[in-house]
């Protein structure tokens, strides 16, 4: 039963974040060792998405694929990914912004909350960049949506959920603007 509810709030997100069903997504996370790689996967196809899983590494054939399909794409990986994976278009003598990246999803590290970064992906790509959050022991909780005002809580139904405040531990009311660490 945990696969189906991996699969659901994955699905949840990855629509949040704008993913639809007939979208070609590149998974480049980790298939070994974390776990998110193929339970992310397996709810992006729950939501309909066409999912080539792709992995981690060989960036250079990854491009290769990418210019032999000739199709718009969305690429599922860390936001320092999809800034590595443009240098290493650019020394081949391609322009990232005319691989047909439309969407980016981004998971596994910080990036899109540090000011600047979620810009520099964009800038690069010419895509729009959204971040999925998750913990390889919870799988995806999280996203956000088009309007880009923090990540939406979609585990409802799942998870009993609490706001506390850090310094102290002392739960916090759960309400709109309200902040402390989950």
């Amino acid at each position: 039963s945990d696969v189906a509810w991996l699969d659901e709030v994955a699905a949840r997100a990855v629509w949040c974040a704008g993913g639809r069903p007939g979208d070609l997504l590149l998974e480049c996370m980790n298939y070994s060792l974390y776990v998110g790689g193929l339970t992310d996967h397996l709810g992006f196809e729950h939501a309909g998405l066409c999912v080539l899983p792709y992995g981690v590494g060989n960036s250079s054939r990854l491009l290769a694929l990418v210019r032999a399909m000739g199709v718009p794409w969305s690429l599922y990986s860390t936001p320092a990914y999809a800034l590595r994976l443009a240098e290493v278009a650019r020394a081949e003598g391609l322009e990232p912004r005319e691989l047909g990246l439309v969407k980016g999803f981004f998971s596994g590290e910080a990036g899109l909350q540090l000011p600047g970064f979620r810009a520099r992906i964009e800038e690069a790509w010419g895509c729009t960049a959204q971040d999925i959050y998750g913990l390889s022991e919870t799988g995806v909780m999280g996203a956000e949506c088009e309007h880009r005002t923090g990540l939406h809580l979609l585990v409802r139904g799942w998870f009993a959920v609490e706001l506390v405040e850090p310094a102290t531990g002392a739960p916090l009311p759960l309400a709109d603007g309200a902040e402390g660490e989950l």
